[in-house]
């Protein structure tokens, strides 16, 4: 009798780690180190990116379309900064940069923010923020803010979400720069960054 349940144990305990690998296996796309869609999936609380423009960079940043329960700002905590200055050109005549960020500050609020930065003042300066979370493996836009200035040299938004916990997220944002028919522009992206995991 107390070999069949040694033999009982042993085989219950075999197919439970079978059945844990296989889980495992399953959720796979959403473990640290794995890359989605260019992201990387981090244990960090924070992941910044910047980019500096490419010759024949899409400029065609449409509207997002939320396909996933949406998340909200924070009331209060926007932060959105206009510079009028002048820099030196080395690469585009107008836009030199842009760049964004996410950080973990609790398992369900995240800071938000992101820039465009021109080396002279341009008509329009654009700058668009999406942020996107993790679900089976793909990622969906849950959030997005769009800020501009007139005769410019620089953007940048700053702001805290609510987030739903149990998921990765990051943050896509689209930087533009025109003045007449010069139009320059670029895209960048963080790294994914786990809530509540």
């Amino acid at each position: 009798m107390k070999t069949k349940r040694v033999w009982f144990f042993l085989v219950s305990t075999v197919i439970y780690m079978f059945l844990m690998s296989a889980a495992a296996l399953a959720s796979g796309s959403e473990q640290p180190g794995t890359v989605v869609d260019g992201s990387t999936l981090i244990q960090g609380s924070s992941s910044d990116c910047q980019v500096y423009l490419e010759e024949g960079a899409d400029l065609d940043f449409g509207t997002p379309e939320i396909t996933s329960d949406p998340v909200f700002p924070v009331l209060g905590s926007e932060q959105i900064v206009v510079d009028t200055g002048s820099g030196a050109a080395s690469y585009g005549y107008y836009l030199a940069s842009g760049g964004c960020g996410i950080t973990r500050l609790q398992d369900n609020i995240a800071r938000v923010d992101g820039h465009t930065d021109c080396y002279r003042q341009a008509e329009y300066v654009y700058l668009g923020l999406y942020m996107d979370r993790l679900e089976n493996g793909s990622w969906h836009t849950v959030w997005y803010k769009d800020y501009s200035a007139q005769n410019v040299c620089s953007v940048s938004y700053a702001i805290n979400v609510l987030v739903k916990p149990g998921y990765y997220y990051r943050i896509r944002a689209a930087h533009l720069a025109q003045t007449g028919d010069v139009r320059e522009g670029n895209t960048s992206f963080t790294d994914g960054i786990p809530f509540g995991i």
